[in-house]
């Protein structure tokens, strides 16, 4: 079934996922930090190619189209 990540992701609401140690961050918590921290900085890497302007432009495109019905062909 789908669970509520799915539904995050599906939606545009969410743009990724941190993968998690097998049982949970708290039997692995330095595994689980360091895949939070390599997860976060290739997304600031990423919008740090980006102007203000781009920035403002993506984001506004991003929270413009979340739950929006789409046509299936």
């Amino acid at each position: 079934g789908m669970c509520i990540r799915d539904s995050l992701l599906g939606f545009g609401i969410a743009d990724g996922k941190i993968p998690e140690p097998i049982g949970g961050a708290n039997h692995d918590p330095q595994t689980a930090t360091e895949a939070f921290h390599r997860v976060i900085t290739q997304g600031l890497n990423e919008l740090s190619t980006l102007d203000g302007e781009q920035l403002v432009k993506q984001r506004y495109l991003k929270y413009r189209n979340i739950g929006a019905v789409r046509e299936l062909a």
